[in-house]
């Protein structure tokens, strides 16, 4: 998630009271540019009073933070939980371990866990965004992407939780 002023990523996102959201130095040039103690929003324009103590001042948007670490890890698979470096394609309710093909066979075939559950991972994605859908909002319902979760299903906000995906599967 880039700043929408200088394009880049940033460690500190600053909202500003029209909630769209900007990186600390865009903030700070805009204000050592102003020629008020008023600042316009890039984006919307409307105007925001700045703070005495400066852009330090505007709340951080830890959201964005969030968002930002959690697509870096995003687009891994899961991986299987005996053989590294394997996708994972069952998972075993009684274990809880991921498992690839090559070790599935030995699960069922295993003395102890041959008469373990395995469920098959399947993960959809956003045909939006290309992530996976981790989301559901209870109420509509509906299943979306982490960035879809900043435009959709906005009215009930606190209906929308995330799926644990080590512990359930789900279809498109």
């Amino acid at each position: 998630m880039d700043c929408s002023v200088c394009l880049t990523s940033t460690n500190e996102p600053k909202i500003l009271p029209c909630h769209h959201w900007l990186c600390i130095k865009c903030v700070e040039d805009l204000i050592r540019t102003s020629a008020s103690r008023d600042i316009k929003c890039p984006q919307c324009r409307s105007k925001t009073r700045i703070p005495l103590e400066g852009a330090s001042k505007f709340p951080t948007d830890f959201r964005q933070l969030q968002i930002r670490d959690y697509l870096k890890t995003q687009d891994k698979a899961a991986l299987c939980s005996m053989n590294d470096g394997n996708d994972a394609v069952m998972l075993c309710h009684e274990c809880s371990v991921h498992l690839c093909t090559d070790c599935v066979g030995l699960h069922k075939t295993n003395k102890f866990s041959s008469s373990h559950t395995l469920h098959e991972i399947v993960l959809s994605k956003c045909d939006k965004h290309d992530r996976l859908q981790e989301y559901i909002c209870e109420r509509c319902p509906q299943l979306m992407c982490i960035l879809c979760t900043q435009t959709m299903c906005m009215e009930h906000v606190d209906d929308v939780h995330y799926l644990d995906l080590d512990l359930t599967t789900f279809r498109k």
